[in-house]
């Protein structure tokens, strides 16, 4: 029996913006990643899965304020593990959309610069 990949291809894409899971998580038992890849050759499902990556990206921002909210800091043990919680996601978020989530400012520069020299400066 042949396996629909676009309905595949579909259910993977939920997995990953509505539940987000990780790639890997979302096309076990489904297909290899090699098939998947195949298929975001075409524009539309690449774009579908951009798209899927950045509520994914979202997703893991919401559960970085769900850890720290619910964290009641009754231990030691359980504050640390909640801070690894929080920083191991924060780390992905700033890779996986590092100009949305990541630590770096980046400043643009536009504009033009015109030089003008007179005859006089021939002689410098």
């Amino acid at each position: 029996m042949a396996k629909d990949y676009n309905k595949l291809f579909d259910e993977v894409i939920d997995d990953i913006s509505n539940k987000g899971v990780s790639l890997i998580t979302a096309i076990k038992g489904k297909m290899s990643p090699t098939k998947f890849y195949e298929l975001l050759k075409d524009k539309d499902r690449d774009e579908t899965y951009t798209r899927a990556r950045e509520a994914r990206a979202d997703i893991i921002a919401d559960e970085i304020i769900q850890i720290a909210d619910n964290c009641k800091g009754e231990d030691n043990v359980a504050v640390q593990r909640d801070r690894l919680k929080v920083d191991t996601r924060k780390w992905l978020l700033s890779k996986l959309m590092p100009k949305k989530y990541g630590d770096r400012i980046e400043v643009e520069q536009t504009g033009e610069i015109h030089l003008h020299f007179d005859a006089d400066d021939e002689k410098l």
